[in-house]
């Protein structure tokens, strides 16, 4: 679902309002994907749900007053 939303956002911002331009392809900002990869340690998620407390990720932190 992600990647769907990247291209949507692709799509909406970078090639719709160009779309009836006939200059579109030189008047194209340039678009950059940072080709990191970001891992999530599921074995951690999972002790976390089966913990007592398995709201533990959706509580809110307090902050600034």
């Amino acid at each position: 679902m992600s990647e769907w939303n990247i291209l949507e956002g692709v799509r909406i911002q970078h090639l719709e309002p160009l779309r009836a331009d006939p200059e579109r392809y030189n008047k194209l900002k340039l678009f950059y994907i940072t080709a990191s990869h970001m891992s999530v340690p599921l074995a951690d998620i999972v002790s976390i749900a089966r913990s007592k407390n398995p709201d533990l990720l959706v509580e809110k932190v307090p902050g600034p007053k």
